[in-house]
């Protein structure tokens, strides 16, 4: 896979790319050729037109063998369910399968720090097709499934939530519907403290989002 270079001799036996060094005629001629690559990897330039990223110190000259791993390092860094590498302090962000999706924005769905998790602002969005389910009630229920499953993913339940935060676009409309649909899910007292604000906007000109706090101690 790796680049190769021809040598050229002129009559004295010489190497036109390197007069100072002498060249072994037959057939191991090319050794000369892979010893100067090794040594001077800048000269090679197939492998900076192929790979512009490869680093020019590190001596070596196989474009298939970068170009594999690179492709290993994406594939991983993509699957479902991954959560990235943990912070200096050990917050470690959360993507379990079946979450909702980021779009590639500068966000997680959420992360854990310690025995805590942390939920990202959830919306009644449908994580099979990545757009707001139809119906105020519907909505608002899918915006609590979808912390749920986050919670749920690190060994929570709905009664380890320890803190509710509900934005809506008009409070008197939706926070009777907020309401209800908590009763529904959580099925008795005691609930989680909660606080709910009317705001002006929402993304998607949504009509609720809802971030959440859960307590799972970490298994030892």
């Amino acid at each position: 896979m790796g680049e190769s270079y021809q040598v050229r001799e002129d009559q004295a036996g010489v190497s036109a790319r390197r007069p100072d060094r002498l060249v072994v005629r037959g057939k191991r001629q090319q050794r000369v050729a892979r010893v100067e690559r090794q040594r001077n990897p800048g000269n090679c330039p197939g492998l900076r037109r192929r790979n512009p990223g490869y680093d020019l110190r590190e001596g070596y000259c196989n474009v298939g063998t970068s170009l594999c791993f690179l492709r290993l390092t994406l594939a991983a860094m993509a699957a479902p369910g991954l959560a990235q590498s943990a912070s200096p302090n050990g917050v470690r962000t959360l993507n379990p399968p079946g979450a909702i999706s980021t779009g590639g924005d500068t966000w997680s769905v959420g992360a854990r720090a310690g025995d805590f998790i942390f939920v990202a602002g959830m919306q009644g969005v449908d994580p099979a097709t990545n757009k707001l389910v139809e119906g105020d009630e519907a909505r608002i229920r899918q915006a609590f499934l979808n912390l749920k499953l986050i919670a749920q993913s690190e060994g929570a339940t709905l009664q380890d939530c320890v803190r509710i935060t509900v934005y809506v676009s008009d409070l008197h409309r939706f926070a009777p519907l907020v309401s209800k649909v908590q009763a529904e899910l959580w099925g008795k007292p005691p609930y989680p403290p909660r606080a709910m604000f009317e705001v002006q906007r929402l993304f998607d000109g949504d009509i609720v989002e809802i971030d959440s706090i859960f307590y799972a101690p970490t298994k030892k």
